[in-house]
């Protein structure tokens, strides 16, 4: 390739169908590493420092996680609270993954396993020792790496940190010997391979990505659609505050003299002395400027009417909003204009996000449930599914409910809109008729003992019966 080849390739317009159109931006693909990094720190400036972006990972990272159940098969039951038991194991992990996938597009979940006792996992498992995931934590995909195999596969690999390189070739020393004894403790093979000079390891994890594509080998972070209009609105909101700030820093003009009075330079410096010593006292910054005219004093203050103006928010706001594909209603519970909008039309494209994320999140449980029934000897083992989002009024999903159960859904699915499932519900009528029973067969002897006359007070009142008969 000549070098007038490159530059063409290289030149800032694309044909299209015989059309010439100017390419206003580097359509960059996360096929790098660093390209993916830089995403991912813009990504997370504006989660913490804008508003729209934050509250709606926020609210979107809530409502995806539900009570994670399983959908169990004809087994023993020793295999069904076994993994009962796990799902409410992952509950604090399975709630930090959306914020992580929305914000980094990916999560890399780890877990160490162990063996505890199955009275710990499930009431009903006795004593009976199971492999569970004892250790759960995430990776900080700032030292993740992402390969693609040959069929369109991640394989996922840490790079360790100059952190922790330093603590392993310096044995914790001067400060650090705990961290380099805990290390050693529970991982000798890693901390030796690093001191062997390794400082890329491979991990045994399914990574939870979001919207991987062939083209791209990292996943697309959920605000990466959004940065422009974010960059554009915060250069509105940086533009009002230093507007602002000039209105309160004012600067204040003195002249002194005029052209029939002239002044010296004992009149400039005896008129700055006077007004600096009356504003000295004071916090407010002014800036002062002074000429040889007739002393006038004015207040140089920039245009305000643009910083007054919200409606230039308006238009940025919505660009937002339309990136994210996220409703007003759902981030502040209105509308700009009321009546414009309807929840179960607006509620369409957010379920379908949260879905996403949600089945995203399953794979990996599926993986870990599968990899534990190989550790226990498990020949089978259940289903993961989440308990529905309620996101319509209750009395529909009642109404709904009523007209439905033992016809077209299911008890159990019946129980899910409700919050609940029916074996507990069972369990829990159970109970409660159990207790009925004993109460009403301690009811009959409280209401004779309410209803009995003390001893005492019969004999005072069969003396009183004689004593009226004897007077009559």
């Amino acid at each position: 390739m000549t070098e007038e080849v490159r530059k063409l390739a290289r030149s800032s317009y694309g044909v299209v169908q015989g059309v010439t159109l100017p390419i206003l931006e580097e359509q960059r693909s996360f096929t790098t590493i660093s390209q993916y990094h830089e995403t991912v720190a813009k990504a997370r400036f504006f989660y913490e420092n804008d508003s729209i972006a934050g509250t709606v990972i926020n609210r979107m990272s809530d409502l995806a996680i539900t009570e994670l159940r399983n959908r169990h098969r004809k087994y023993k039951d020793e295999i069904k609270n076994y993994y009962d038991g796990i799902a409410e194991m992952l509950a604090p992990l399975l709630a930090q993954i959306p914020l992580l996938y929305l914000i980094d597009g990916m999560a890399v979940a780890e877990y160490r396993l162990g063996r505890i006792m199955g009275n710990r996992i499930h009431n009903d498992l006795g004593r009976t020792r199971y492999y569970v995931p004892e250790k759960l934590w995430l990776r900080n995909v700032n030292n993740i790496e992402l390969k693609k195999g040959p069929m369109g596969e991640r394989f996922v690999y840490i790079k360790i940190p100059q952190e922790d390189i330093q603590i392993i070739t310096t044995k914790g020393k001067p400060d650090r010997e705990d961290h380099y004894r805990l290390l050693v403790e529970m991982s000798p093979d890693y901390v030796k391979a690093v001191q062997n000079g390794q400082i890329i390891f491979k991990l045994d994890t399914v990574p939870i990505c979001r919207k991987l594509t062939p083209y791209n080998t990292y996943p697309i972070p959920f605000l990466k659609s959004a940065i422009p209009a974010l960059e554009y609105r915060r250069s509105l909101k940086r533009m009002d505050k230093i507007t602002s700030e000039r209105v309160i820093e004012s600067l204040r003009h003195v002249k002194v003299g005029s052209d029939e009075y002239p002044a010296d330079d004992d009149d400039i410096i005896h008129t700055k002395n006077s007004i600096e010593a009356q504003t000295s006292s004071t916090q407010d910054t002014i800036f002062n400027v002074y000429t040889n005219h007739t002393i006038e004093i004015k207040w140089v203050i920039p245009p305000i009417d643009n910083l007054l103006d919200d409606r230039k928010y308006s238009e940025a706001n919505a660009d937002v909003l339309l990136a994210l594909g996220f409703p007003r209603i759902w981030v502040v519970g209105e509308n700009e204009r009321s009546n414009s909008s309807d929840n179960s039309l607006a509620s369409i494209g957010p379920v379908a996000t949260l879905n996403s994320i949600r089945n995203d999140i399953l794979l990996w449980v599926k993986e870990l449930y599968r990899k534990l029934a190989e550790e226990n000897g498990f020949t089978q083992y259940p289903d993961p599914y989440w308990s529905p989002i309620n996101i319509v009024g209750v009395s529909e999903l009642l109404q709904y409910a009523a007209n439905f159960m033992d016809k077209a859904i299911s008890r159990n699915t019946v129980s899910q809109i409700y919050g609940t499932t029916y074996d507990r519900e069972k369990l829990q009528m159970e109970q409660e008729d159990i207790e009925d029973v004993q109460n009403t067969a301690q009811t009959p002897n409280r209401q004779v003992e309410e209803t009995a006359i003390p001893s005492t007070q019969l004999n005072e009142q069969a003396i009183n019966n004689n004593r009226t008969l004897n007077e009559r």
